[in-house]
Order: structure tokens, then sequence, then C-alpha cells
């Protein structure tokens, strides 16, 4: 990296050669996780009221996939706040 820095270490710019989440530090006691820690639901349908998960599911693409469900969760969102 430039400048010498680590990106897997604190302080790094935070690139990663692997997956991995911690889910269930912030949100395991609302029941939204399966045995994996994985979301049940994600994109536009809510994992609990006023909860959504974007880009929790790894593919080719992610980011344009990731992106792909950002548009149709602020599509939901303006639905229900209708």
């Amino acid at each position: 990296m430039a400048g010498g820095r680590d990106a897997n270490r604190p302080g790094g710019d935070g690139l990663r050669d692997g997956f991995r989440q911690e889910l269930e530090k912030l949100v395991g006691h609302l029941g939204v996780l399966d045995e994996r820690g994985w979301p049940h639901a994600t994109g536009e349908k809510p994992a609990a009221e006023r909860l959504r998960f974007i880009g929790f599911v790894p593919r080719p693409s992610q980011i344009g996939f990731a992106a792909k469900q950002a548009r149709r969760a602020a599509r939901a969102i303006a639905r229900e706040l209708r």
C-alpha cells in the first residue's frame, strides 16, 4: 500500500481479502440473523421494522449488486413513508 500502510491493521484503508461479518454484536438480540449470522432478509425486504441489510449477499460484481439493492430499498422506504 502507498505510504507503507497495512490495510488489514487498525488505521489501514480497510481493504480485506476475505469476507467476515460480526452482525451478532450489533443486531443479534433482534432475531434478524440466521444460525450462520447472516441476515434473514436483505435489500428492499425489511429484516425488522425500519431495518434493512444492504450488500450482505456475497456475489460477483458485489458493489454493483449492493447499489441495486440500495436503490430498491430506498424506493421501498419511500413507499412506506407515503
